[in-house]
């Protein structure tokens, strides 16, 4: 997917194929030599347009690297940023940008930070499906369970009142996965 800026409709762009840890291998231990070898220092006058310029080619990099999926490094839950993000490692270009080293430290943290959930939530959604061959009654309650179980998640984790928009891109993913809750039978419980 090309793409020339980082706004909040490519932010809400990604599907689970495209994040899915399953589909998308990632070396933590290679991660920090690349993210050493990309992430460089922002000039101390830089305005906030220019410290925005940055964020978005880290990104880009970051994406040529990993893949798509490490576009969301810096989706923090400060209202500075996408609010509502997982990120804890990063604020904003206000706040988080710095010297070369410190940058590298704060892109390499958020970047393991956003993989991690990416794969706490893998993990989540296996524990959540159900047959899908259930009765209509056992699958809307087994529905009604996953939705409390990620919104607790999504609410537990943010530090900020955002949480609601992590839990509504989460709860997009775990309805998108194929064959799974969204089946030809019953969409009608899930999709209303």
């Amino acid at each position: 997917m090309a793409e020339t800026s980082l706004d909040t409709a490519l932010h809400r762009s990604l599907t689970w194929p495209d994040v899915d840890p399953a589909r998308n291998p990632f070396d933590r231990t290679a991660a920090a030599g690349i993210v050493r070898a990309i992430v460089s220092a922002v000039p101390v006058d830089a305005d906030h347009g220019q410290r925005d310029g940055w964020r978005d080619e880290i990104s880009r990099l970051l994406v040529a690297a990993f893949g798509i999926w490490a576009r969301e490094w810096c989706w923090s839950p400060s209202p500075g940023s996408w609010h509502g993000g997982r990120v804890a490692a990063w604020c904003c270009t206000k706040h988080s940008v710095a010297s070369a080293e410190e940058n590298q430290a704060c892109v390499s943290a958020s970047l393991l930070d956003w993989r991690d959930w990416l794969e706490e939530l893998a993990e989540r959604f296996d524990r959540l499906l159900p047959d899908p061959n259930l009765a209509p009654t056992d699958l809307l309650v087994a529905w009604e369970a996953a939705i409390a179980d990620l919104a607790h998640a999504a609410s537990g984790r943010m530090a900020r009142d955002g949480w609601y928009g992590y839990f509504t891109w989460a709860l997009c993913w775990l309805r998108s996965r194929p064959g799974k809750w969204c089946t030809s039978r019953r969409p009608s419980l899930i999709l209303g």
